[in-house]
């Protein structure tokens, strides 16, 4: 294989948090009232990562809490890390996206950001609709887009379940058919050993 198609290795952590902890968090992180339209004037908007069949809340931008959710959400990576032996060295962005339902067209895949970071995907509630991660990464710092991709792992949607993975990794977000939305945090990253 060559260098940018790898088995990304993703890890799994299933009742994350305590169940009333996680009740509590996704009532934060899916109240109707929150503005799913929650952008930084700094941030660049790079129509490949935001689809539009998606809302966007972003908690976390470059060192700077920009919605009340912050703390909620900080709780979700911390746990995720703790149970999986690791500590956060650095965090570059949270994000809330909720996927609105419609036909599972494959729309282009994308990575958050350039250069080596992981990826974590906390759902909190079940839907359908995976996340695939594809074999093929952009580990050279570019936003260079492969020609072709071939799906290594599907994630699906469970609640309270934490996934993470190599964020080079290219990755399609399916949306629900069945739900009527499929909420998810993303957290873009980097975690040590402890």
């Amino acid at each position: 294989m060559s260098d940018n198609i790898i088995q990304p290795k993703v890890t799994r952590v299933d009742d994350l948090l305590p169940e009333g902890l996680a009740g509590f968090v996704a009532g934060k992180v899916t109240d109707p009232m929150m503005n799913m339209g929650n952008y930084p004037v700094t941030m660049a908007r790079d129509p490949r990562l935001y689809d539009w069949y998606q809302f966007t809340h972003v908690v976390y931008d470059v060192d700077d809490d920009l919605s009340p959710l912050a703390d909620a959400c900080k709780t979700i990576l911390l746990t995720a890390l703790e149970k999986s032996g690791r500590r956060l060295d650095r965090l570059f962005k949270i994000r809330i996206v909720n996927s609105l339902p419609g036909t599972q067209e494959r729309a282009q895949p994308h990575i958050d950001i350039v250069g080596p970071h992981q990826t974590g995907i906390w759902f909190p509630f079940d839907s359908d609709g995976t996340t695939d991660v594809m074999f093929e990464r952009s580990w050279l710092q570019t936003w260079d887009t492969p020609e072709t991709f071939s799906v290594a792992e599907s994630l699906e949607a469970r609640a309270n379940t934490w996934y993470d993975f190599d964020g080079t990794h290219w990755r399609y977000t399916g949306r629900p058919d069945k739900f009527d939305s499929r909420y998810c945090v993303v957290f873009n990253f980097v975690a040590l050993p402890k």
